[in-house]
Formats: structure tokens, C-alpha cells, sequence
């Protein structure tokens, strides 16, 4: 009996064949990736999106919220800043139970603005050389330790159009609701996740749009699909 050999052909031994399974392979591989990366970031992308257009209109929302606090009646010459300061700390002891001390003030930029003055708890200092919160940081009771107060006063007049806790204007919740979803910073890492995979669902998108052999990086006249 007698065996027929086949030889095998150049077809058989080019290395071309495997070359196009592992690219294919590789192809597939970063598709997934990509699908992946697209799927765990877009929600919060679209969030973060939504939210940083929200933060735009900061301006236009908190002059409709607090135009009274903000804005005064340009009404002759405005008064000395250190008449303003006193006039606010006078007023201080009838609006919060807490002893305050002055921490910034922010003077108008234009005839219309109003002076904000920035007040924390008043703090003592330790016979041992270090600050403490005494009486001066709570209320009569000796609890809630008193927050820090923005207050709004006319430059013109001295009076004080009104107090606000620090930190809690549209500015403040809408820069809290963009960075970490009202969830304080240990939800940062999500926005910090969701843009590590925004950054891998680009780097694999151009992998893989990335012109290869006879494709174009242009659209061609006349011509359709991805050889276009």
C-alpha cells in the first residue's frame, strides 16, 4: 500500500494567516474594552456634564436668589471700610448667640455691590500657648459650635441687609452637586473613575479608528464604508 504525501503549500506556511487571527483577536479585545469603558463612564459623564452646565448660570441664579443681599442703591459717597466693619460688628450680638470673630472682608467692585464680611467663632488662647474653643466657639447651653456667617452690608449706610451661613449659596451646592454628587468628598472617586475610564474609552476609540493597510484617514469622493 502506498502512502500519498502532500507537500505542504506557501499558503500552509505563510505566517500571514496568523498574523490576522492575533490582530483580530487583539481588535476584539479593545472593542470590549472600549464597549466597557463607554458603559462605566458615560452615566456620570452625562452627570458631570449636566451638572458643569448647571454651574454657568451660577451668576444669573444667585443674582435672582440674593440680588438683595449682593446689590445696593448707589446713593452719594460710600462710607470708610473700617465705619462699614464696625457698623456689622455692632449689629453681629443681635443676629447669632455666638461670640464672632472677623475673618475677611471683601469690599465692593462697583458702585453697586454690597460689602461682605466673613466671621468665624471667636477662639482664646490657652495659657499653655495654644488656641481653644472656649464659650466663645458655642452657644449659652455649651453645645453646636457655631458656624461661620457671611454677612451683607450696604456701603453706603452701614447696615446689614443680611446673613447667610458660609458656604451654603446656589454656588456652593451647585460646585458640591458637580464634584461629588451632594455626597462630600468620599464620592470624589467616582468622578475621578468615571473620567480614568472616559480617558481609556478614548485611547482605545482611536486604536481603534486608526487608519491601517489600504484605509484612509479622509473620506474619499464617490467611495463608501470604512475604505472610504
Amino acid at each position: 500500500m502506498t502512502t500519498n504525501s502532500i507537500a505542504p503549500s506557501a499558503e500552509h506556511l505563510s505566517p500571514q494567516p496568523m498574523a490576522s487571527s492575533l490582530l483580530a483577536r487583539r481588535k476584539s479585545l479593545i472593542m470590549r474594552l472600549h464597549c466597557w469603558a463607554a458603559i462605566l463612564a458615560s452615566p456620570l459623564a452625562l452627570i458631570a456634564a449636566f451638572t458643569g452646565m448647571l454651574y454657568i448660570f451660577v451668576p444669573q441664579i444667585e443674582q435672582a436668589l440674593y440680588g438683595h443681599l449682593d446689590r445696593v442703591q448707589a446713593e452719594g459717597q460710600m462710607r470708610p471700610l473700617d465705619e462699614v466693619v464696625a457698623s456689622a460688628k455692632q449689629a453681629l450680638p443681635a443676629l447669632t448667640p455666638f461670640a464672632m470673630q472677623l475673618k475677611s472682608v471683601q469690599p465692593p467692585f462697583s458702585a453697586t455691590d454690597s460689602v461682605k464680611l466673613l466671621f468665624t467663632p471667636a477662639t482664646s488662647e490657652h495659657p499653655s500657648g495654644h488656641a481653644h474653643h472656649g464659650k466663645q466657639g458655642h452657644d449659652k447651653s455649651g453645645h453646636n459650635a457655631a458656624p461661620p456667617l457671611l454677612l451683607s452690608v450696604n456701603p453706603y449706610s452701614g447696615e446689614v441687609l443680611g446673613i447667610q451661613q458660609n458656604g451654603t449659596r446656589f454656588k456652593d451646592w451647585s460646585a458640591d452637586l458637580h464634584s461629588s454628587l451632594l455626597q462630600g468628598e468620599n464620592w470624589r472617586w467616582m468622578i475621578e473613575l468615571a473620567a480614568s475610564w472616559l480617558l481609556i474609552a478614548l485611547l482605545s476609540g482611536v486604536y481603534l479608528w486608526w487608519p491601517r493597510g489600504n484605509m484612509k484617514v479622509l473620506p474619499q469622493a464617490g467611495k463608501t464604508g470604512r475604505n472610504a
